[in-house]
């Protein structure tokens, strides 16, 4: 709950950090060490941090194993960073659905699962609590994408164009992917 008193231990644990590099041979980066502090709150100066004698600087958001994870934890840079990995993708498939030597529904089907949905359901159990506008950007991704890829017509309505094609709302997959987590990690007795 306090800023100093965590500070202070997190100075404490990098220090530490800090003799077992010295200690092991391993070595931190201190360019590629960054600091965030997830609160809702405004921070007006948060407490330096430093490593091998280098300040740490603070940012508001940062990568990590993909994800893009901003200090209030809204997911926004994140969903627009998706947006835009995917409109790349989308277009194409919007090369390779031409309707005179395009390719077949199936295989566009399957180009969708492998280029956009495996990019969509990344970690998507994480932001799943992420705002309804946000995750609107994200339905209207895959909306695109199923619509393209079986060739229906802009008045579809989506629903039924996902179930053509086989695919469940994003909402539904992301509970499923969260349950599938928590049920793998409940067999592990060491976790």
């Amino acid at each position: 709950r306090n800023l100093n008193t965590a500070t202070e231990k997190l100075q404490s644990t990098i220090n530490n950090l800090e003799t077992w590099c010295s200690e092991t041979g391993f070595k931190f980066s201190p360019t590629k060490t960054k600091a965030i502090i997830f609160t809702k709150k405004r921070l007006i100066n948060p407490i330096p941090l430093s490593i091998y004698n280098t300040n740490i600087e603070y940012v508001k958001q940062i990568r990590f194993l993909g994800m893009i994870i901003d200090s209030k934890l809204k997911w926004s840079p994140h969903i627009e960073y998706l947006k835009k990995e995917c409109s790349q993708r989308i277009n194409l498939l919007k090369t390779l659905s031409h309707q005179k030597w395009g390719a077949e529904k199936e295989i566009l089907i399957k180009l969708y699962t492998a280029l956009i949905k495996s990019k969509l359901d990344y970690g998507s159990f994480i932001y799943m609590n992420a705002c309804t506008t946000s995750l609107k950007k994200i339905e209207s991704i895959q909306n695109i994408s199923l619509r393209i890829s079986s060739g229906a017509f802009r008045t579809s309505p989506t629903i039924s164009i996902a179930c053509e094609a086989g695919e469940s709302p994003l909402e539904h997959r992301r509970t499923k992917l969260a349950l599938t987590y928590i049920a793998r990690l409940a067999q592990n007795s060491d976790n």
